[in-house]
């Protein structure tokens, strides 16, 4: 309500409540799966005012991978289909990273499980952006580590970069900087425990993942 679109007066406070979230997020998400399944980016949003560009927006979902299920169907069951398969892969995730790192089968399972069903995945959801965006991470993790103990290297920092690029699209601008500190933090612990452990990686974890970044831009 600033100058020059407002008289600079403030209104009241609004009231959130549940509803709020299906009513926002629901026909833009009925757009998306629409326009896909007819063979269309989804460029313009409609329902914002008089609408407005998508390309341009804080969120790249509709280029979400998961989403080329709507080429299959636009139904609204497919909603729920693809937030399945997303939680399952989340949880797929952990399992595999867990079990690289050397965890029992039932450790590993039990860590997939609970951070499938974590409380952000859950509340988050109908926001879809946070849930497009964090899945990605053991698997960008799993090929970053993979890149610093195996030979040849290149193959792991590419499908990094790949996954990396896969939460770029399926996420959110703050998601995108909060992966970035992620990943920065386990740049920083990586190189300390490999100096501790006197493991001679040097700058690696630095260099991977400069490599990775420039792969999934």
């Amino acid at each position: 309500w600033s100058f020059p679109r407002g008289d600079g007066s403030f209104l009241e406070v609004q009231h959130h409540f549940s509803l709020d979230v299906p009513r926002y997020m629901f026909p833009w998400t009925r757009f998306i799966a629409e326009s896909i399944s007819r063979f269309e980016l989804p460029l313009w949003n409609p329902f914002n005012n008089f609408g407005s560009e998508l390309i341009s927006f804080a969120d790249p979902i509709f280029l979400d991978l998961f989403f080329l299920f709507y080429l299959i169907s636009p139904h609204m069951m497919m909603d729920a289909i693809i937030a399945a398969l997303k939680l399952w892969t989340a949880g797929m995730g952990m399992f595999f990273l867990m079990r690289y790192y050397g965890i029992s089968v039932s450790g590993a399972i039990l860590g997939g499980v609970a951070f499938m069903f974590n409380g952000s995945f859950v509340t988050l959801h109908s926001f879809y952006w946070a849930l497009g965006a964090i899945l990605w991470l053991p698997y960008i993790i799993l090929f970053l580590e993979k890149s610093l103990r195996e030979k040849p290297r290149f193959p792991n920092l590419i499908i990094a970069g790949l996954f990396l690029a896969c939460s770029h699209l399926g996420g959110h601008i703050q998601h995108m900087v909060q992966i970035w500190v992620f990943l920065l933090i386990w740049m920083l612990s990586r190189t300390l425990v490999a100096r501790s452990s006197h493991e001679g990686i040097g700058m690696k974890p630095f260099l991977n993942l400069v490599m990775a970044y420039t792969v999934s831009l």
